[in-house]
């Protein structure tokens, strides 16, 4: 239930990708982080018969509800 924020997403997906400085995440990341968030929504609404647990955090990162 709690957010994982981008900043903790993208260093554990991309650890070898940096960030413009430690409060943000660079745009690229970000967009990466956006499409995989989407294709990964996709495929949980599909197994979980339309229900979607993937919150987007606006700004923040994501939260999955349970």
């Amino acid at each position: 239930g709690s957010i994982c924020p981008f900043r903790e997403i993208c260093s554990r997906l991309w650890p070898e990708e940096k960030t413009v400085s430690p409060r943000t995440v660079d745009a690229d990341l970000r967009v990466r982080m956006n499409t995989l968030a989407h294709s990964l929504r996709r495929k949980l609404r599909v197994a979980l018969d339309g229900i979607d647990i993937l919150e987007s955090c606006r700004g923040v990162g994501y939260r999955l509800r349970l």
